[in-house]
């Protein structure tokens, strides 16, 4: 098959392949929500001061949309060093996960090297490509590694999941001895403490909603938990900043447009204790951000809640819970396994190899001094 690539810059061109893009995905390989035109259209609404859309297509000889690369250009500012340019996925920094080219299955061993070649008769335009967040079987990993060109391989990152059976019972006999009874326990303790006084509510679309409640109010209450516990800690959190909130605040609202939103409410006598930010695509659930009472903890509601969300996504048929990056324990507490997003980058300018190779060296001799004194100590 012969097929066209253009590069396109414009804001208007990522809002008219609307429906072009939705098709495309929703028939691709790549089918991870943070590749939907919904989310990459609000995150480029939220976020395009912070680089240049640089938009790969590729249509056939019947003008048909059968690939894109969703790229843009940063500038990127490293701890140490000068900046340089750098073309990455759109939402590569945050918070997105899972990215990749979109493609028309069958395609990808064509389109992928020629999007490669087209960025490569461009390399006067940028400095590093960082393609980020590559899932694990993602044909582009192969792909890549075949191209010809000089990819490095740097630390990749770990997102846990659990992969769902089909019923609650088969799941929770899944899990070790001590935490069916850790849980057990901790249900028993919230029907002693408050026998008539908590339920559980899961906002998935706008018929979920109560003719008076907010959308934005849960929102605030949820950030709010969430903050400060890990501000308590000396953290950011997932919500750290105005941008972020108002992002947020965005996509709940197309969350429930679309039917993807669940947003999760454990309520102990007429208060929230537990608060849970997911949402869902295509039988996958993304577990994205939790907000607990601290005064509660003794009732253990983050793990109730966590108990009750995934109950909730089985239900429903889902195939997959998505814990999304990090290692935290209590992932793993609930039975899941490590996935990688992995990392690909091609550095076209030697400077920078010269300063990533400096910085690189400087950490592991501030590494041996480091560990040399806790020896003498």
């Amino acid at each position: 098959m012969s097929f066209t690539i253009c590069i396109s810059h414009e804001d208007t061109t990522l809002y008219n392949l609307r429906e072009e893009w939705i098709e495309l995905h929703e028939s691709s390989t790549a089918r991870g929500i943070y590749l939907t035109w919904q989310w990459v259209n609000l995150w480029w609404q939220h976020f395009s001061d912070s680089g240049h859309l640089w938009l790969l297509l590729a249509r056939d000889d019947h003008e048909q949309l059968v690939g894109i690369a969703p790229l843009m250009r940063v500038k990127h500012k490293p701890k140490y060093g000068l900046p340089w340019r750098q073309l990455q996925f759109i939402g590569a920094s945050s918070p997105c996960e899972h990215l990749d080219f979109i493609i028309k299955p069958g395609l990808e061993a064509e389109i992928i090297p020629a999007f490669l070649d087209t960025i490569m008769q461009h390399k006067s335009e940028w400095d590093v490509v960082h393609l980020s967040r590559l899932i694990d079987g993602s044909p582009t990993l192969e792909i890549l590694e075949k191209s010809g060109y000089d990819w490095e391989e740097t630390e990749p990152l770990v997102a846990p999941y659990v992969a769902l059976p089909d019923s609650w019972d088969a799941y929770f006999a899944s899990l070790s001895k001590n935490k069916r009874w850790k849980q057990r326990r901790f249900r028993r303790r919230l029907d002693e403490e408050h026998p008539d006084g908590w339920s559980f509510s899961v906002i998935c679309n706008q018929e979920d909603l109560q003719a008076t409640a907010d959308i934005d109010a849960m929102m605030d209450e949820l950030i709010q938990l969430h903050q400060s516990r890990w501000e308590e800690q000396g953290e950011d959190g997932a919500f750290g900043s105005e941008r972020l909130v108002a992002f947020h605040h965005a996509a709940v609202h197309m969350f429930l447009e679309q039917g993807w939103l669940r947003l999760f409410r454990l309520i102990i006598a007429g208060k929230t204790a537990a608060m849970l930010y997911a949402y869902q695509y295509r039988g996958r659930v993304y577990h994205f951000a939790t907000g607990i009472d601290s005064s509660m903890s003794h009732l253990e509601p983050g793990h109730l809640m966590n108990e009750m969300a995934i109950a909730h996504s089985i239900n429903e048929g889902n195939d997959e819970y998505d814990f999304l990056w990090g290692e935290e324990n209590y992932k793993y507490s609930w039975g899941a396994t490590d996935r990688l997003d992995h990392v690909r980058e091609l550095i076209n300018n030697p400077r920078v190899k010269v300063q990533r190779r400096a910085v690189s060296t400087l950490r592991k001799i501030k590494l041996r001094l480091q560990n040399g004194e806790e020896q003498a100590e």
